[in-house]
């Protein structure tokens, strides 16, 4: 009883530690205007997109500008090294929220 007792107590263990880990896996530093989704909101929104395991580490600055319209750049590093850099133009701020998480996920 005593063994299944520790050996619960691993599993769980690990769990969260893998759950904390893939919280570290991005560091996003979203810029928008009010009224737009919240950092949390599109971290949280790109941790849901893909596994842990398929997920690699990633920085990812991301602009959002409201001009004539909704516009977003991305700009992404792995391992501290520019990885990519693209621009989108939506309607709406929750619209570039959602295409950013499915990008950074």
């Amino acid at each position: 009883m005593r063994a299944i007792v520790v050996a619960a107590a691993v599993v769980f263990s690990a769990l969260i530690a893998r759950r904390a880990s893939a919280a570290d896996d991005l560091q996003l530093a979203w810029h928008a205007p009010p009224g737009c989704p919240s950092a949390a909101e599109v971290h949280a929104a790109a941790l849901r997109g893909a596994p842990a395991a398929d997920r690699a580490s990633i920085e990812a600055d991301v602009r959002v500008e409201h001009e004539a319209g909704w516009a977003v750049t991305i700009t992404t590093k792995r391992a501290g090294v520019a990885a990519a850099e693209r621009r989108l133009t939506a309607t709406t701020c929750s619209a570039l929220a959602d295409a950013t998480a499915v990008i950074l996920s």
